[in-house]
């Protein structure tokens, strides 16, 4: 018991707890734990024409824009409603279809006739439209909705103390006087690039982007591995072959989880996909273009960079599923606007809900990113590189342990070598120390082999510019042309 205690490990392990809960409660809560609306923008069409009363020239929807612009925000710190005046109904819903605003509240050219005719014999409520652009995102246009139609609700309010003022305290109001003041304005809402069912509340795009998320870095990790193995030497133009089939093996890689995605999201799960075609090949996108970018971090960074996929997703999550506006100061401008992440459930989002009319952004802005990838991952062959293979190897020749004639024929191939020829073995006998004597068959153990084949290895990596271009048989051969001439050179 003592002896457990005298570790470090056990109080190493209280640290790393806290600093694992606090990176990933950080990633979780630290953008989402108190969502405050800021800016969101919302569309206002002012098309009352007026109407004469006998106070005058009215025109209750200019007075109710004036209203709704210039309210104040609770607690003043800040609008939480941007409004922009648009020229007319077609204008602002062409607007939300380019997913500039979460709403749009429309006063037709009658709203003052109607409010006029309120203490009249024939009364009639006046109307409003409130658009509502759920595609955009369901969480910001629902809460952009909602603060409209409070504003709205203190508007009616504050107009039928007014109208009742106007009718005096002795005035008498007829049935229909009496509903229509219940309701001075009527708010009619509409929902514009709905996100319909089973779409999980409109979140689809981001929970696709997710699974490509995983299914990249599940690809990335296994021809990572793939690539490690068949790295036989040093020599940049190999390394930039094996570099090059990673690239292209993750075209079928990326193609395999994009449908994989689509029959278990779509056929299993029954999430409401509007157009396989499209998002089935936007996936496929999306998913090579995060293989790139995780493979341009472990071509660099090895896997000590997988860390990092994991940490970014953890980040993300909670920021996609808000809208931007909701998001504290530093995590939309550091976090959000930077994640690839970001940019591929905008696509997704699009597909889904807008037809595809503002594709071209987020794609060509993925296709930057995959284009640096590509770029990157190829150059980085310029590393100093050493096989795990030789590593390996040494640690077996360390053991001085002999192996059977299969490990010999292994350490010819790792060195692109033909073991059955018998002027290198014999060659490569009299590099050994001490020299073997030359025959064409007889005792070569498979530790000296080894051990020859690995010297030669490490005197061809150190001049790897020399031989840069030339297959790996014959630049092994000029080593070994060059060292058992210097070998003989100092016997002599």
């Amino acid at each position: 018991m003592i002896r457990f205690f005298r570790q470090r490990h056990p109080y190493l392990t209280v640290l790393l707890v806290f600093l694992v809960v606090l990176v990933l409660g950080l990633a979780q809560l630290g953008s989402s734990v108190n969502p405050v609306p800021r800016d969101l923008p919302v569309l206002l069409v002012q098309g009352d024409a007026g109407t004469m009363t006998p106070a005058g020239d009215t025109n209750f929807g200019r007075d109710l824009s004036e209203r709704l612009r210039n309210a104040e925000p609770p607690g003043g710190e800040g609008p939480v409603l941007v409004w922009h005046v648009i020229s007319s109904e077609a204008a602002a819903i062409k607007a939300m279809n380019r997913e500039v605003a979460y709403a749009a509240l429309v006063i037709p050219a009658d709203f003052s006739k109607k409010l006029s005719s309120l203490l009249s014999p024939d009364p009639r409520s006046a109307s409003t439209v409130l658009y509502v652009n759920q595609g955009m995102n369901y969480n910001g246009a629902t809460m952009a909705s909602g603060i409209v139609s409070q504003m709205l609700g203190a508007a009616n309010a504050q107009l039928r103390e007014r109208l009742l003022a106007q009718a005096g305290p002795g005035g008498t109001l007829t049935p229909a006087q009496t509903d229509a003041l219940a309701e001075p304005i009527r708010v009619s809402s509409r929902s514009i690039n709905a996100v319909g069912s089973n779409s999980s509340n409109g979140n689809a795009p981001v929970v696709l982007t997710q699974l490509v998320w995983f299914a990249a870095m599940v690809a990335t990790m296994m021809l990572f591995v793939a690539a490690n193995r068949a790295t036989a030497n040093g020599f940049r133009l190999h390394r930039f072959g094996i570099r090059a089939s990673q690239i292209l093996m993750g075209i079928p890689a990326s193609g395999a989880a994009a449908l994989s995605i689509l029959w278990i999201a779509g056929q299993w799960f029954g999430l409401h996909i509007p157009d396989y075609a499209g998002i089935g090949w936007y996936l496929f996108f999306v998913c090579l273009v995060f293989f790139l970018v995780q493979t341009t971090v472990v071509s660099w960074l090895g896997f000590v960079g997988m860390p990092l996929f994991v940490l970014l997703f953890f980040f993300s999550a909670p920021l996609l599923a808000l809208p931007p506006e909701l998001l504290p100061a530093f995590s939309r401008r550091f976090l959000y606007d930077w994640m690839p992440l970001r940019f591929a459930a905008d696509g997704l989002r699009d597909l889904f809900y807008f037809r595809g009319l503002n594709l071209e952004s987020p794609t060509w802005t993925l296709a930057a990113i995959g284009g640096v990838a590509v770029g990157l991952i190829l150059l980085s062959v310029v590393k100093r590189h050493r096989t795990a293979d030789n590593a390996m190897e040494r640690k077996r020749l360390d053991t001085d342990v002999p192996g059977d004639s299969s490990r010999a024929e292994a350490a010819a191939a790792h060195t692109d070598l033909p073991i059955k020829d018998g002027e290198f073995r014999n060659a490569i006998r009299g590099f050994l120390t001490p020299p073997q004597p030359a025959r064409e068959d007889g005792p070569f153990t498979d530790n000296e082999y080894r051990k020859a084949l690995l010297k030669l290895n490490d005197a061809a990596n150190k001049e790897e510019d020399r031989y840069e271009g030339m297959p790996p048989d014959k630049a092994y051969r000029e080593t070994l042309k060059k060292l058992t001439g210097r070998q003989q050179k100092n016997e002599s």
